[in-house]
């Protein structure tokens, strides 16, 4: 070995970079990979002191269990083993850690803890093959009163459980920013008395939480069947947190509009996610809660029946709606004038239309179980249904996932979208579905349309149909001179015109369009 690559060995700064592609696990989290970093790094844990602490600093950054961390207390012992009677093969550990645990016993843990930076706990501890008995975590408690078990946590994904709901705070750290919370509350006790208990449990949990986590910046809380208010009723004023996601179970209880209110008292939120619309009280239409430093907003089930979601920002750049429950025209045209009067500085917007659930027949909604054309109506104008969209000049970003709904797509909506969206840097209109660029009867959308996004959008760089019809002698229309349009991408489905078509289309309208991305959909991004 030469003196130069025996210093190598040596260098703090290469060992760093060679044991850090073996962290991969991180990025592909799966459980066979993860066992082979495991296995890798605690060997090379073993080679030699110049590699003992680089990979056990890697080894230990990700956990997946608690259990790492309790068999590194000697004490801990394993007191009962049961046979699973559904699998002959597979058996139920029960361990117990004693409370008096020695204090060298806490020491040697700590050296190990120190390096520990993430804890992604998919699934509740009573359903493991190891399962910890619940007096195993009174030591745990007791020594984490006396100092951190995790100085260095940064990110914990936990699942809390209705019997042991305490258990995460002898894991969290004042070192924590990111936090993912599941309720391991499923539909097979979904009773009033489990509710309740639920309810009591998030009473006596938060504050406590909340008051040990003062650097939390990113919050995920996963309710289940539970209403989003057992969350956000006691959000306390956090200086720190940027991002909060909710998210339930599509049957789960609804939300009143006054527990929106606590947002109101976090001074730093970017980002939230919202589950659905909360429920709309009978005294009409509360004031909205405005959110000035709020930038993102996604809301997953938009009930337009339920009202508008009463929340305001001035800074929104940025709004998603996952599935909109569409009744008709006019539900729809005051939900985008909601939009548009609450976040005047909207930039992007993805919208997805589908039939709400129970909508019945009516004079835009047809009867679903009818086979009669003629009981159909008529397709209205997309560009007329989110007509109050117009006025929002700064979207650069727009995209319209449509289902089965009598809303079509002509030259005439594009002309009204690029007139008014001249910022537009990116359009997307698909068919909500598996296949999102299916061909669609109700679009048709030909030259006109193309040459007006040309004309009024010189930045647009992306442009998805859901269908494209240029005919030959539609051409002739072309303008003569060379263009310097930025479009690089126009995706449609299947042959939209004739080569020597797409070749003039390119050459005159659209000179940085891609030959690939002019005839067959290959996914978006």
């Amino acid at each position: 070995m030469t003196t130069a690559v025996h210093r190598a060995l040596y260098n703090a700064d290469i060992l760093h970079e060679v044991f850090q592609w073996y962290d991969i696990a991180r990025y592909c989290p799966s459980s066979t990979l993860n066992e082979k970093r495991t296995q890798t790094l605690a060997c090379a844990a073993r080679v030699c002191k110049a590699f003992n602490e680089p990979a056990t600093r890697f080894l230990w950054r990700r956990l997946t269990s608690v259990f790492p961390i309790f068999n590194l207390l000697p004490s801990l012992r394993r007191v009962d083993v049961n046979r699973r009677p559904y699998a002959s093969r597979s058996s139920l550990n029960i361990y117990v850690l004693p409370e008096n645990v020695p204090a060298h016993e806490w020491e040697r843990m700590l050296t190990y803890t120190v390096h520990v930076r993430s804890i992604e706990v998919s699934g509740p501890q009573s359903r493991e093959d190891d399962r910890l008995a619940p007096r195993s975590w009174l030591a745990m408690h007791q020594f984490a009163r006396q100092g951190r078990i995790l100085p260095n946590l940064r990110n914990l994904t936990w699942v809390v459980e209705c019997y042991a709901p305490d258990q995460i705070l002898s894991l969290i750290s004042p070192s924590v920013t990111d936090l993912c919370l599941k309720c391991d509350c499923s539909a097979e006790d979904p009773d009033p008395a489990s509710k309740r208990q639920w309810d009591d449990n998030f009473r006596g949990l938060l504050p406590e939480f909340f008051a040990r986590t003062p650097r939390l910046a990113r919050l995920t809380v996963h309710t289940g069947e539970l209403s989003p208010s057992v969350i956000l009723s006691r959000i306390p004023r956090l200086e720190a947190l940027q991002h909060l996601a909710l998210h339930t179970e599509d049957d789960a209880d609804p939300y009143e509009p006054a527990d929106l209110q606590p947002l109101a008292d976090l001074p730093a939120l970017r980002s939230l996610v919202l589950p659905s619309t909360p429920r709309l009280p009978c005294d009409g239409v509360p004031h909205p809660v405005l959110l000035p430093r709020l930038e993102t907003l996604e809301i997953h089930r938009y009930s337009s029946r339920a009202g508008d979601v009463p929340l305001s920002s001035t800074s929104l750049h940025a709004l998603h709606i996952s599935h909109y429950g569409y009744t008709d025209p006019p539900s729809l045209r005051q939900s985008c004038a909601a939009w548009a009067s609450a976040f005047p500085a909207l930039q992007s917007l993805s919208l997805r239309l589908d039939r709400a659930s129970g909508a019945g027949a009516g004079p835009d909604r047809p009867d679903p179980t009818s086979t009669s054309a003629s009981q159909s109506p008529s397709p209205k104008p997309l560009a007329q249904a989110v007509a109050p969209l117009l006025a929002l000049r700064a979207l650069a970003s727009v995209t319209f996932s449509l289902g089965p709904l009598p809303l079509a797509v002509s030259d005439a909506d594009l002309t009204a979208f690029a007139e008014a969206w001249s910022a537009l840097a990116r359009l997307r209109i698909c068919e909500a579905g598996p296949c999102e660029l299916a061909a669609c009867a109700g679009c048709t959308v030909g030259l006109k349309g193309l040459l007006a996004l040309a004309q009024h959008c010189p930045h647009l760089a992306r442009l998805t149909l859901p269908r494209v019809v240029v005919c030959p002698e539609e051409l002739s229309r072309l303008p003569k001179g060379p263009s310097t349009h930025k479009l690089e991408s126009l995706e449609v489905v299947g042959r939209w015109a004739t080569e020597d078509g797409q070749r003039q289309i390119r050459d005159r309208i659209f000179p940085r369009l891609s030959v690939k991305g002019c005839s067959l959909a290959r996914g978006l991004s």
